[in-house]
């Protein structure tokens, strides 16, 4: 089953776009960051991370043991939890 993009591909576009956001857009407003908006920041991040890991998980029929329980009929709900 071929995916709709290719890794190298998405990677390469996912770098790209970052490094045009990251030293316009992102750090100028992290950096104006308070403390406790910092602290903010973090506890988003973390939980938007949790999210994706567990979207993954339940797209691909992972459980607690770790096996590969049975085969996605939709493979296009990886590249769902990957963008």
């Amino acid at each position: 089953e071929a995916e709709m993009w290719n890794p190298p591909t998405w990677f390469l576009s996912a770098l790209t776009f970052a490094n045009g956001l990251m030293p316009t857009v992102v750090l100028p407003r992290v950096a104006s960051l308070s403390k406790m908006g910092l602290r903010k920041l973090l506890t988003a991040l973390t939980a938007v991370s949790l999210l994706q890991k567990m979207s993954y998980s339940q797209a691909w029929q992972f459980y607690c043991r770790g096996g590969f329980v049975c085969k996605s009929s939709s493979p296009h709900l990886w590249n769902v939890t990957r963008f």
